[in-house]
């Protein structure tokens, strides 16, 4: 099995076809350090029936590794063998190539504490940390693997202490749920399936935040100054650089509560969206829609940002609102309402400065909705920012978001958010989402390409005004 007679911890890797290079270095490196691997093709005898040495793997190994990636989310053999791992109580370790979660397939097996990013530590760091989670003792499930790890008298003293853990849990349940209604009707929804997904178009299955592409859009504009909208409320800091004028565009466009507010954005020649388009302002467009809940937990409050709408949905929303302000005559004539470019998201986000992320360049985050420990005390919480806290699982109100210092708000997490860039059949979105837990998506200069005509829990939008030929309310912006 991979070479000469080994005593370290022995592992079968489980992987896709089309991550066989990454599954092949993380096996030499495991190697490397005295580990023995199971793995296919190198393991697979010719002419011998193929399910049969898998099992037979699985038997000789103390662990499954298996590499969580997109193609593997998507492969059967992968799941099949990660199933038969956990029937077998073996202890199972997921090694991310990329920033993504388990499908719902692989998500009911994957139940050990040891999340390893090969994507961001590389795979020598992450075979070290495989090893070291082996020796520790891994973690195992509940009753499985007893005889392995201890004997008859492990066997026995697990489930018993397992049975007295669950009498004492459902009793603080029963006790919880008795004297909190709301609770109790959440839960029942949740187990009974009621209003738990908006429509049938809705997947039933969780989705999971999209996982960051390599694609970068670099700024082609100027490092942008920023002020407020011309009137008594301008919350701009001082220290930030101001224009000499700036044109006069309403503070608001009165289309509901909160109010819609911009942020003139000299550079790019447009008013930003200071928040995220919420469920009640979507609502005045599409009075049945509804942001349903995810696992149970409510996602659809008047202020939160509005989501499970596709770009199409998104674009059609601002080209109502253009025509409905235009009519009322609070638009000047020629200005527009819109999805922002991936450009000018990116200016809102880097406040002229070059900023990694809105907040800054430091680690972790200082403001933003993104996964925290929030997040990680519900039940089927996944990874999460260690050290941080915004006090929201899911989605924030808009206002509540976290805002960078030109006082725009959202721009990490709370909803990844379409923009206008398209290509193919696909269309951009920015920011991260309630459930980023790396770096990488919540980087300013990041998008992920999205089927334009999707639509997630984790993805909603934003407007920006573009002013007519003569500027708003017919001043220039030069003026």
């Amino acid at each position: 099995m991979g070479g000469a007679r080994r005593t370290g911890p022995s592992f079968f890797i489980s992987h896709s076809s089309k991550d066989r290079e990454a599954a092949d270095e993380l096996c030499g490196q495991l190697e490397s350090r005295g580990a023995v691997c199971w793995i296919a093709p190198r393991d697979v005898t010719p002419g011998e029936p193929y399910g049969a040495q898998i099992v037979a793997g699985l038997e000789r190994s103390s662990a499954l590794v298996f590499l969580l990636s997109s193609s593997s989310n998507a492969s059967r053999h992968v799941e099949s063998e990660v199933a038969r791992a956990f029937e077998k109580g073996k202890d199972i370790f997921p090694v991310r190539l990329e920033e993504i979660k388990p499908s719902p397939e692989l998500e009911l097996f994957v139940t050990s504490p040891h999340w390893i990013d090969a994507w961001r530590t590389g795979m020598a760091k992450a075979a070290e940390a495989l090893i070291a989670a082996s020796r520790a003792g891994g973690s195992p499930r509940p009753g499985a693997g007893a005889g392995r790890r201890g004997g008859r008298r492990v066997g026995i003293l697990v489930p018993s202490v397992l049975l007295l853990a669950m009498i004492c849990v459902f009793g603080w349940a029963a006790v919880y749920l008795a004297s909190n209604p709301r609770e109790r009707e959440r839960l029942r929804g949740f187990l009974t399936g009621q209003k738990d997904e908006p429509s049938a178009s809705v997947p039933a299955a969780p989705v999971p935040s999209p996982a960051p592409t390599a694609s970068v859009v670099q700024a082609a504009m100027p490092v942008p100054e920023v002020a407020a909208a011309t009137g008594q409320e301008n919350v701009l800091p001082t220290e930030l650089p101001r224009p000499v004028s700036a044109p006069f565009v309403p503070h608001y466009l009165e289309t509901g509560d909160p109010v819609m507010e911009f942020v003139w954005i000299p550079a790019a020649g447009i008013w930003a969206g200071r928040y995220e388009v919420t469920n009640l302002q979507y609502r005045r467009f599409r009075p049945d829609h509804w942001a349903g809940r995810f696992r149970g937990e409510e996602m659809d409050g008047d202020s939160n940002p509005v989501v499970r709408v596709t770009a199409g949905d998104a674009a059609a929303f601002a080209e109502w609102l253009t025509r409905r302000e235009a009519e009322a005559g609070r638009l000047p004539a020629g200005a527009r309402l819109r999805l922002p470019t991936g450009e000018e998201w990116m200016l809102m986000a880097e406040c002229g400065d070059g900023r990694p992320f809105p907040w800054g360049g430091e680690w972790p985050p200082r403001f933003g909705n993104v996964a925290d420990r929030a997040l990680a005390r519900l039940s089927w919480g996944w990874a999460y920012i260690d050290g941080y806290q915004d006090g929201y699982a899911l989605t924030a109100p808009v206002k509540e978001s976290g805002a960078n210092p030109w006082e725009i708000h959202g721009l990490a997490g709370n909803v990844w958010e379409w923009t206008s860039d398209i290509s193919g059949g696909e269309t951009a979105a920015r920011g991260g989402a309630w459930d980023s837990c790396g770096e990488e998506s919540l980087r300013c200069r990041t998008q992920v390409l999205l089927p334009s005509g999707e639509s997630q829990p984790t993805v909603g939008f934003r407007l920006v005004l573009e002013p007519g030929p003569d500027g708003p309310a017919g001043t220039s912006p030069s003026s």
